[in-house]
């Protein structure tokens, strides 16, 4: 029983992991192109 509860703790750690790095992953490609970076118009701060 106690090796069945490590196997699901690992698989969801695993699943959290992955999850973050591809969300991480999408949120530092958005800001690639040099027009997203707001320093060329944009929204006055």
């Amino acid at each position: 029983m106690t090796t069945v509860l490590w196997v699901l703790v690992a698989v969801f750690a695993v699943g959290v992991v992955a999850g973050g790095l591809l969300r991480i992953r999408a949120w530092l490609q958005k800001p690639v192109p040099p027009d997203a970076r707001g320093d060329r118009g944009g929204t006055p701060r």
